[in-house]
C-alpha cells in the first residue's frame, strides 16, 4: 500500500521546525536549560574561589539570565521558535507560575517574565546547592522537579490543571 503514496513536497516553512536551535524541540530546550544551570554554577564556583567579586558575580549572573531570556522570548534570531508561543503565550503563563517571585522581581527585569524565570531558576539552583551541601546526588534530586517544570513550561507541555474532570 505504501508504494501507492505519492511523495509530496514539504513547504519550506515547515523546515523551521527541523533547523538547529528550534525552541519547539525538547532536546534543544533541555540543552539550553542545562547550559544555563552549568554556566550559572560555574559563575558561583568562581565567586566561592574568590575569582569574582560579589559585584562581578551579580553582573555575570544577570548577563546569563538576559542571554537565556533573549533566547526564549524570541529576541535571539539564532533560535527559531513556535510563533505565538515564545513571543506571546509563554510570558502570560509565566506570571502565575512565578507567583510572588514575579511580583517581587518584575521591576528589575522591566516586567519581562521570561527574564524573571531564569532569575528564579538561578535562585532555586543556589537554594538547592545550599541544602545539598556538596552532595551532588542530593542536589540533582532536589533540583529535578524545578528543572522539569521549567523545561515543560518553555516547551508548552506542562500539565494543565483546569479543575474540569470531564
Amino acid at each position: 500500500m505504501r508504494e501507492n503514496i505519492e511523495e509530496i513536497e514539504v513547504p519550506a516553512a515547515f523546515g523551521v521546525a527541523f533547523e538547529g536551535g528550534y525552541l519547539g524541540d525538547p532536546d534543544v530546550v533541555n540543552g539550553l536549560v542545562a547550559q544555563f544551570a552549568s554556566e550559572y554554577m560555574a559563575i558561583g564556583e568562581k565567586l566561592a574561589a574568590q575569582s569574582l567579586s560579589p559585584d562581578e558575580f551579580v553582573s555575570a549572573a544577570r548577563a546569563l539570565v538576559k542571554e537565556h531570556g533573549d533566547i526564549f522570548s524570541g529576541r535571539n534570531l539564532a533560535y527559531p521558535y513556535p510563533k505565538g508561543y515564545n513571543d506571546f503565550s509563554l510570558p502570560l503563563k509565566l506570571k502565575p507560575y512565578l507567583g510572588e517571585f514575579w511580583v517581587r522581581n518584575r521591576q528589575s527585569w522591566n516586567d519581562d517574565p521570561v527574564y524573571c524565570l531564569f532569575e528564579y531558576l538561578a535562585v532555586m539552583i543556589t537554594q538547592k546547592l545550599k541544602v545539598a551541601d556538596g552532595d551532588e546526588f542530593l542536589f540533582e534530586v532536589a533540583i529535578k522537579p524545578t528543572y522539569q517544570t521549567v523545561v515543560a513550561i518553555l516547551l508548552g507541555v506542562e500539565k494543565r490543571v483546569t479543575g474540569d474532570e470531564s
